[in-house]
């Protein structure tokens, strides 16, 4: 997770890149569905959804990491 830039990333043990998740690749920070504004936690399930808590908009997205937007799933944000 990448708090400070507003985005979930993975890394590869066997590769030196890294690889976005969620949010933007230059970190901005917004209120639409394909943004965070301080990610603070996440979980990811068996079916390969992405639960964020995205904190400072007061909501929890969804993610499917095969696509490029959430599904707000909690919160007004």
């Amino acid at each position: 997770m990448d708090k400070t830039n507003n985005r979930i990333l993975k890394y590869l043990f066997d590769q030196s890149n890294l690889i976005l998740i969620a949010g933007y690749y230059n970190g901005t920070f917004g209120q639409d569905t394909n943004s965070f504004n301080s990610p603070n936690d996440f979980i990811l399930d068996q079916t390969n959804l992405i639960y964020v808590a995205d904190t400072l908009n007061h909501r929890i997205l969804c993610w499917n990491i095969k696509s490029n937007g959430g599904i707000v799933t909690f919160g007004t944000g």
